[in-house]
């Protein structure tokens, strides 16, 4: 699907529905900290602000997106920020798994356990990839330091 825009065409039942998730959202965030996932132009966003955010991250994987939402304007109390929303969310999750136990982390985060868990293999995969593969030691005349000598 297309990003929906206010300052483009949108077929009117989709911009509704959009525009009627947010405003009800608005109702549940004074004083949150929100995180709007695939925020787009951050239209969202800047209803969950007026809504009483105390802060709202608005994460897209367009920097055009954010050029768009910054040109429109009223941005002010918004941060943005590029990367995939699931991992973001991952790296968020996994932390919380390596300071508490596992199974208190879906209460805290209202999640399932194994939507947990799911997340939790994401952000070990991630720091995985950071940490890359480590170089192979040198092995001197075929043998390393933990062979048995003959």
């Amino acid at each position: 699907m297309e990003r929906l825009s206010l300052d483009r065409w949108a077929s009117p039942w989709l911009r509704h529905q959009h525009l009627a998730r947010y405003h009800w959202a608005a109702g549940f965030v004074r004083g949150c900290r929100v995180l709007d996932g695939a925020s787009g132009t951050a239209y969202g966003a800047r209803i969950l602000r007026d809504g009483g955010a105390s802060r709202v991250e608005c994460v897209d994987r367009s920097m055009d997106a954010f050029r768009a939402a910054r040109r429109l304007g009223g941005t002010e109390g918004l941060s943005f920020m590029k990367a995939n929303v699931a991992q973001r969310f991952a790296l968020q999750v996994g932390k919380l798994c390596r300071d508490m136990p596992n199974k208190a982390v879906p209460e805290i985060e209202h999640l399932h356990h194994s939507t947990v868990k799911d997340l939790d293999k994401l952000y070990m995969q991630q720091q995985l990839a950071r940490a890359g593969t480590p170089a192979p030691r040198a092995i001197e005349r075929g043998r390393d330091r933990h062979s048995k000598r003959a």
